[in-house]
C-alpha cells in the first residue's frame, strides 16, 4: 500500500505545481489593486484638502 502513497504524494506535488502559481497571482492581483485604490484614496483627499472643498452634510444618511 506504500505505492499508493507515494503515487497520491507524487499527484499532490504536481498538482500543487500548477495551482500555487495561479493562487499567487490572484493573490498578486488583490494586492495590487487594493494598493492602487489607497493610493486613488489618498490623492483625492489631499486634492480636496488643497483646494478647500467642502464635503456636503450627510444628515439624511443618519437614522433617527
Amino acid at each position: 500500500m506504500r505505492i499508493f502513497r507515494a503515487i497520491g504524494l507524487g499527484m499532490v506535488i504536481i498538482i500543487l505545481q500548477f495551482l500555487v502559481p495561479t493562487i499567487f497571482a490572484g493573490f498578486e492581483h488583490t494586492l495590487l489593486r487594493l494598493f492602487a485604490t489607497l493610493d486613488m484614496v489618498m490623492v483625492r483627499s489631499e486634492l480636496v484638502m488643497q483646494t478647500g472643498a467642502v464635503i456636503p452634510n450627510a444628515d439624511y444618511l443618519i437614522p433617527r
